[in-house]
């Protein structure tokens, strides 16, 4: 029987202003509480639907290690266990690396790759998945191969999915050396998995002057890559400068050379960049731009690239006002500075690009998030130099983008999380699309809610003792933020990067701590 949400029941000021919290507009259902086998983790929600919730759980005997065996588990439609079943990886003596589980045209298909030393090249397998037994067929397809040399080497195969599903991408670099041109294999399936087309791509610049930054296929196959080239062959971001620019590539079938565009900000500078493919062929690209001199962000940019023949038929800067980017500074730094030295000088900061959701109506939503790591070297008590890595997730921020480029509402979701050691593995957030609200479910500290919520001195969560915060963006960008349950209630910790929609107003949540996990259903108004 699912256990009923205990609404956290506290007096607080809500971030919009309008008074005390309301309850929250969902409602949580949890399912049973179970025990995780040894040495795993739950690695991939394949597939949610009506039936159930499929998943995978890799065995490793580190976090840095391959995993030598998967579980794959189904759960009802009351997130109650039917079957979870493992799978060696062992073929012959030898084991495979484990690469993902996807749910391609109503089948389950088990991807994994070899090593094969004496050829110094990485073979990939796929194998069709028995959806009663939870077995795959013994028949191994080799669909593709990445040469290289050494055990080491990165797997370096990668999967994308057209928007209907109906295409797979599967990339990987072609080793190179130093100073000799970039080289990657695109292969291009349909969801029979059955070759459309493959080619090596062999681009015109140097490895140390180029990287892929992303890549999507559309649903007739074609193949869209952002890269970026680097102006001084530094292939990363030096001391904030503004040393590279964005380029886009695009790659049809039966064309043996790629179109080119480059990304033209004019007297700016472009430090991140997504795009998206709209329905009727066009490449949306949103980012952020600062001045010439500067790596922090000033505003959003807008482009559109014409389906057909690959121009650039729009292009849009537009900065951030004021009020919006004074949001992000303490009280005390307000009084220190005028409000001309704030306009002038005031920018954002290390937010990373996450999601890019095109509008029915030609525009388009964007969120990002504040990400980075901090290294910190020190003395322990007896001397020994020690290193510890600081992961902090804090605010989001969301820009409701117009067709014409110009920012009809940018908002900011207050979050703060900073872990150690831990790779971030309670922190950042999910998302969920609604017709009236984007929802966003993270990890807060309780405090938080108790007394004045105050934006900019918030507690931090630490990966302990946390309450699930859901804060919901309406469609005038106005925000307001609930607790909706502390993970002592429930004995287990969400993880949001494993937190997924699965309706049109309902997500399915992933929680763990120790060994016990559960799975959640949250239910939107």
């Amino acid at each position: 029987m699912n256990l009923r949400l205990i609404v956290l029941i506290l007096l607080v000021i809500p971030l919009s202003g309008n008074g005390q919290f309301e309850d929250p507009p969902a409602d949580l259902d949890w399912g049973r509480n179970y025990k995780e086998p040894s040495s795993t983790y739950l690695s991939q929600v394949i597939h949610t639907g009506t039936n159930g919730v499929f998943a995978v759980r890799e065995k490793r005997e580190g976090m840095v290690s391959y995993a030598n065996a998967i579980y794959l588990e189904k759960y009802n439609a009351d997130l109650e266990m039917e079957k979870s079943q493992k799978i060696s990886l062992k073929t012959k003596g030898k084991t495979r690396d484990f690469e993902a589980v996807f749910h391609l045209n109503d089948g389950f298909y088990l991807f994994s790759s070899f090593y094969n030393q004496a050829h110094e090249n990485r073979y990939l397998f796929v194998q069709q998945i028995d959806q009663k037994r939870l077995l795959p067929s013994k028949d191994m397809q080799m669909i593709g191969e990445s040469p290289g040399k050494g055990k080491a080497l990165s797997r370096g195969f990668d999967f994308r999915f057209s928007a209907d599903s109906s295409k797979m991408l599967i990339y990987n670099q072609i080793p190179q050396k130093s100073q000799e041109p970039e080289r990657f294999h695109l292969r291009v399936f349909d969801d029979g998995l059955n070759l459309m087309w493959s080619r090596k791509v062999e681009m015109p610049y140097p490895d140390n002057t180029f990287r892929v930054e992303q890549y999507r296929v559309d649903e007739t196959g074609n193949v869209y890559l952002l890269g970026v080239l680097f102006k001084d062959g530094s292939r990363s971001r030096r001391g904030g400068k503004p040393n590279y620019e964005y380029v886009m590539l695009m790659f049809e079938e039966g064309t043996s050379q790629a179109q080119q565009v480059e990304i033209d900000p004019g007297d700016y500078f472009i430090t991140d960049l997504t795009f998206r493919i709209a329905n009727n062929g066009d490449l949306v690209c949103a980012g952020f731009y600062s001045l010439k001199e500067t790596y922090t962000i000033k505003g959003i940019c807008y482009f559109r690239i014409d389906g057909e023949d690959y121009s650039v038929i729009q292009a849009d800067l537009e900065p951030f006002d004021f009020q919006f980017i004074s949001e992000f500074i303490t009280d005390r730094k307000a009084d220190r500075l005028s409000r001309r030295d704030q306009e002038d000088n005031l920018e954002l900061y290390q937010y990373g690009l996450d999601r890019l959701i095109l509008r029915s109506d030609g525009g388009a939503l964007l969120v990002a998030e504040q990400y980075y790591r901090e290294t910190v070297n020190f003395y322990d008590y007896r001397g020994v130099s020690r290193t510890r890595n600081y992961y902090h997730y804090n605010d989001l921020i969301v820009v409701n983008i117009s067709p014409q480029g110009a920012i009809e509402w940018a908002t900011r979701v207050p979050k703060r999380q900073v872990t150690v050691d831990d790779g971030g593995f309670y922190s950042s957030y999910s998302m969920a699309v609604t017709r009236s609200c984007l929802y966003f479910v993270f990890n807060d500290n309780a405090r938080n809610f108790q007394g004045t919520r105050r934006p900019n001195e918030l507690q931090n969560f630490n990966g302990s003792r946390s309450v699930i915060s859901l804060a919901a963006v309406k469609l005038n960008g106005e925000i307001d933020i609930y607790p909706l349950q502390e993970n002592r209630e429930t004995n287990v910790i969400s993880r949001p990067k494993m937190c997924k929609q699965t309706g049109s107003r309902e997500m399915v949540i992933y929680g763990e701590r120790n060994r016990n996990y559960r799975f959640a259903r949250l239910r939107f108004e």
